[in-house]
């Protein structure tokens, strides 16, 4: 069976995809008990679509909004940007870490868990038939909770089960080697896994070349948040990695799940600042077009796509 793309409108061919953002948000309702700012809440499909718009402007065919049930997943909300704009979305099941977790996570069973996740990438989510494309999963800050490592084996499980890759979470990029091994150890294929966050306050050129000869994907998915690093580090760490030999395996995208980073509600830096800003900074900086476009479209387009079981 022909790999595909499992996007919110359906199964699409994985060449038809150009520049890709792996990891964003766009309708977002976190839980008030650990999110009081009101910045985290994403409420407005009009305004989702006036952003994904400029990320079209921008050359943008596909974005991954990595929203999971117990953050405010709206999958119908995600079906309409994606009708009115044209860019196809990828939506999520599995859930983010233990302080955000739904009920359903600490009440059910590994085994469950596995069976929900399924029904959301076979079936749909939520009681519609919109599908979910991967699955995702998460940790604490440098530790894992019990639940946490039940969501993990789960999404393992879901895998194998479905064929999709795993997503994680990480909390300042600690217990990367963790979710690694721990899903290694369920026999998940090493490039059918992307460590999120690692950019967030991890960007040591040590620890980011520790992870990258573990043959997992990896995002740099905090990009153009300078209160964590100026982007001029995180480029001085891609090249670093690009000449290491692991260019293959890096991804780019900005995480951008509050109001303030979004140019429709009047912040930023917006859906488009990686195409244009951040591109040409790194073509300023000696990047070649064939390591940017396979960093922006070939990694991203095949950690997507998967191979459907029956």
């Amino acid at each position: 069976m022909a790999k595909i793309i499992r996007t919110v409108k359906g199964d699409i061919d994985p060449q038809s995809t150009g520049f890709n953002l792996p990891h964003e948000h766009l309708i977002t309702f976190p839980p008030m008990r650990t999110r009081t700012d009101i910045d985290y809440r994403l409420p407005s499909v009009e305004k989702a679509i006036e952003e994904v718009n400029y990320f079209k402007a921008a050359g943008g065919t596909i974005l991954a909004d990595l929203t999971t049930d117990g953050y405010g997943r709206d999958v119908k909300a995600l079906k309409k940007i994606s009708e009115e704009t044209g860019v196809h979305v990828l939506s999520t099941t599995g859930f983010i870490m233990a302080s955000l977790f739904p009920n359903i996570a600490y009440n059910s069973t590994e085994s469950e868990l596995v069976d929900l996740f399924t029904k959301d990438i076979k079936e749909g989510m939520d009681g519609t038939d919109i599908k979910a494309g991967w699955v995702k999963c998460g940790t604490s800050h440098d530790k894992m909770t019990r639940t946490e490592e039940k969501v993990i084996r789960a999404a393992a499980k879901t895998h194998h089960r479905t064929g999709v890759s795993v997503t994680t979470h990480t909390m300042g990029g600690t217990m990367a080697f963790t979710q690694i091994n721990l899903l290694f150890s369920e026999n998940v294929p090493l490039d059918r896994i992307s460590i999120g966050h690692i950019d967030r306050n991890s960007l040591n050129i040590g620890y980011l070349k520790m992870i990258a000869k573990k043959g997992v994907f990896f995002a740099f998915d905090n990009i153009g948040k300078t209160k964590y690093y100026p982007d001029s580090v995180r480029i001085d760490m891609i090249k670093q990695l690009i000449a290491d030999g692991f260019v293959k395996q890096i991804l780019l995208a900005d995480d951008n799940g509050r109001q303030s980073y979004f140019r429709s509600y009047g912040g930023g830096p917006g859906l488009d600042y990686i195409p244009i800003v951040f591109v040409s900074l790194m073509k300023k900086a000696g990047i070649s077009d064939e390591d940017i476009s396979q960093m922006t479209v070939i990694n991203p387009r095949n950690f997507m796509s998967f191979e459907p079981k029956r």
